[in-house]
């Protein structure tokens, strides 16, 4: 089993990080308010992985605007800030009763706004 769990992580392209923040999303060419919110479970250099706060309207494919933003102090930011930019969805994890989480996968390096 720990032989399997390895070859699974060494396919990984980018190491993750268990983060929890408040991310934000719109739905590429959608006019009017977020389509999806939440927080994040992990993030990497390549994508994200987000718990919604809500069931998700989304498929693989579907490119959206992400805001993820990051607390005053947490790393260094000392005033905070968020990272933009756009991402499209690669998996969406149902679940029955618990809201569901959507993996997404950056489609440029996102910009961090102070």
């Amino acid at each position: 089993m720990d032989a399997m769990m390895e070859e699974v992580k060494n396919r990984r392209k980018h190491e993750r990080l268990s983060l929890r923040l408040e991310a934000y999303c719109q739905k590429a060419g959608h006019v009017g308010g977020y389509l999806l919110q939440g927080s994040t479970l992990n993030v990497s250099t390549g994508g994200v992985l987000l718990r919604c706060a809500d069931k998700v309207k989304a498929k693989c494919g579907d490119l959206f605007s992400l805001e993820i933003g990051v607390p005053p102090k947490d790393s260094s930011l000392e005033f905070g800030g968020r990272f933009s930019g756009y991402a499209k969805v690669v998996r969406v994890i149902e679940s029955g009763s618990e809201a569901d989480c959507v993996a997404f996968e950056f489609c440029g390096r996102p910009r961090l706004n102070l």
